[in-house]
């Protein structure tokens, strides 16, 4: 699989933007160089969006089938979280929070560009985290979450299983 950096892609645009010599009129380079840089800016801004569209409603979705710190949409519905409480609230805990981050992943890894994708995969470890905190807040907003070993377990699942999910679904295969 190719790592594709966005800092490199800059730099060339930068080189690219700063060459005197054209064989095209300098209105035109102009209208080619500010038309680039827009849709670089634009999909970073877009991918963002995009994804954190796509983790509101595969969120709610997967609380549809596992509530999250008592948080249910259907009552009285234990669904996932009736067979994981089978390991423990421990063990419990951990996959509600790799399955809440893994399908965000796993549905913006069918949704974004593969531009998106890339960029996504580039800032991984904020995308992962960032999401991971923006749901912990949510939840905490919406119900009680006591901050404990057992939202220790929830935000570990998320983080681990969720990093995991951006490396086999973010990334497109060189072919």
């Amino acid at each position: 699989m190719k790592n594709f950096d966005f800092e490199i892609l800059e730099s060339e645009f930068e080189a690219f933007a700063r060459q005197e010599e054209c064989l095209v009129s300098a209105e035109l380079s102009q209208k080619i160089k500010s038309s680039v840089r827009q849709k670089v800016v634009h999909s970073k801004i877009n991918a963002i969006a995009t994804a954190l569209m796509v983790h509101l409603v595969s969120g709610l979705l997967i609380l549809t089938i596992c509530p999250q710190f008592n948080i249910q949409i259907i009552k009285n519905f234990a669904g996932l979280q009736h067979v994981f409480m089978k390991f423990g609230s421990h063990v419990c805990l951990f996959l509600c929070g790799a399955l809440f981050l893994s399908t965000s992943v796993a549905m913006s890894g069918f949704i974004l560009s593969p531009v998106s994708k890339r960029y996504l995969y580039s800032i991984r470890y904020f995308h992962i985290g960032s999401l991971t905190a923006l749901s912990l807040v949510a939840f905490a907003l919406a119900s009680t979450v006591p901050f404990n070993t057992l939202t220790l377990m929830w935000v570990l699942g998320a983080l681990l299983c969720g990093n995991m999910s951006s490396k086999i679904l973010l990334l497109e295969p060189s072919f």
